[in-house]
Formats: C-alpha cells, sequence, structure tokens
C-alpha cells in the first residue's frame, strides 16, 4: 500500500529528488532501485526537470504533483490519495485526475474528496461518509441511478408542449423540473438498447419545439444523492 497525505510536506534545502529517494528506500528499495523509482515517478508526474530543485522553490501545483510521487513510487496495489485536487487551479486539477484515472487500470485508489463532481467522473466505487458513519456503499451506477436517469439543462426553459410530450412518451416515467433550464427525466426501459432510443426522442422533442441541450448527463449528480442520504436539501445548484 502507498499513500499520499492531504497536507503532504517536504523538508527545505534538499533536492526533491534526494527526498523521494528516502521515501523509496523507507519503502524497502535499495539505493540504485530507490533512485530508479523516484525518477520514474516524477516522470510520471511530468515533472523530471524539477528533480534537483529546493522544494520550497516550487508552485503549489507543482509541489502538489510532487507530493503524488510519493504514492506512486513502487508497485503498490492499494493506493490511499486523501483530497489529491484540494486548492489547485483547473489545469494541475486536470493533471492529476487524468494520472488517477490511467493509473487505476491495474490497481486499486482509495480518493477521498469532498468535491462530488470529481468523485463522480474517476470513481467507480463509492462510499458515503457522514459524522463518522457509513451512510451508503456500491457503484456509482447503483448510487446514482444512471441507467434510469437523463439530466438536461437547456438553452432556454422548457415549454409547457414539450414537457407534455417528453411525459407522454412510453420510454418516460416521469420529468422533474430542477430550475428554469434545467429538469430531470426519469426513463422507463426494459432493457438497455433503449436508452439509446430515448435519447433519439429527447433530442428529436427538444428539436422539434426549437429547444437545445447545453447537456445531457447520465444519472442523478452524486452531490444530489449526497444531500438526499445525508437529509441536506439539494437546490438544483449542482456543479455537475
Amino acid at each position: 500500500m502507498s499513500m499520499l497525505p492531504q497536507d503532504a510536506s517536504f523538508q527545505s534545502g534538499i533536492p526533491v529528488i534526494e527526498q523521494l529517494t528516502l521515501f523509496a528506500r523507507l519503502n524497502g528499495f535499495d539505493a540504485p532501485a530507490a533512485a530508479k523509482a523516484a525518477a520514474e515517478a516524477l516522470d510520471l508526474v511530468g515533472l523530471p526537470d524539477v528533480a534537483k530543485k529546493n522544494a520550497r522553490a516550487l508552485s503549489h501545483g507543482m509541489l502538489k504533483r510532487v507530493a503524488l510521487c510519493q504514492a506512486f513510487i513502487g508497485h503498490a496495489e492499494v493506493i490511499f490519495l486523501d483530497e489529491p485536487t484540494a486548492g489547485l487551479d483547473p489545469d494541475n486539477a486536470r493533471r492529476i485526475r487524468d494520472l488517477v484515472k490511467a493509473y487505476k487500470k491495474d490497481r486499486t485508489i482509495i480518493f477521498s474528496s469532498h468535491n462530488l463532481q470529481e468523485v463522480q467522473q474517476i470513481c467507480d466505487h463509492v462510499c458515503i461518509l457522514h459524522k463518522g458513519r457509513v451512510m451508503e456503499c456500491g457503484t456509482m451506477d447503483e448510487l446514482t441511478s444512471a441507467s434510469f436517469l437523463l439530466r438536461v439543462t437547456l438553452d432556454r426553459p422548457l415549454a409547457p408542449a414539450a414537457e407534455g410530450e417528453l411525459t407522454a412518451h412510453p420510454l418516460v416515467a416521469g420529468v422533474v423540473r430542477e430550475d428554469d433550464l434545467s429538469f430531470q427525466m426519469k426513463l422507463n426501459l426494459q432493457n438497455s438498447s433503449q436508452k439509446t432510443d430515448a435519447m433519439k426522442m429527447l433530442y428529436d422533442v427538444l428539436g422539434r419545439h426549437g429547444l437545445f441541450p447545453r447537456s445531457v448527463n447520465e444519472g442523478a449528480s452524486l452531490e444530489a444523492r449526497f444531500l438526499e442520504i445525508t437529509g441536506g436539501k439539494f437546490d438544483g445548484g449542482s456543479s455537475s
């Protein structure tokens, strides 16, 4: 196992590569293997050029990516990441999300975050914690009902005639408005192939009424489900 603490820190006055090499030695690597593993970890996060730099001279985003090297050194089967993108600008946050997505293909990553949109983008399974208790666990599809719900945001309000046409369709179990420009369409599907039919029908109906979707997402937002499960109140303002 390996881990990235939320507030990982480095010593000043010591080159980054030497500190990462020490982490590798603490993980049981001999000296040559530790130096190689540290260099490979820096390559993985796209920062081979900072190897000999003082960690305190790095930007916050670069330092966060260097900190991620602690978790990526070696060949851990289980990796714990605690708020790996907290405080990062969008570009560096995207870089770390891409790394996590690539790395999770052949190992287990435990990803702890308050950014529920990010969790929904990255994770296959989710566990919701509230006041120290496990409230619900399952696959992302199970928690967000991805197979039976579409979330739609339009360029202008949903016309009553369009809403009536959608509601009357046999593939639709109901339409629920979230706000002036967004609504949820609950699906009535007998098999997975009907999801494509439902999507085509949605675009056809909206197009006939001069409406254009700015976004169409499958499943409830994890934020909405989190608030529902923990007793909060969802106001339709989900960031996802």
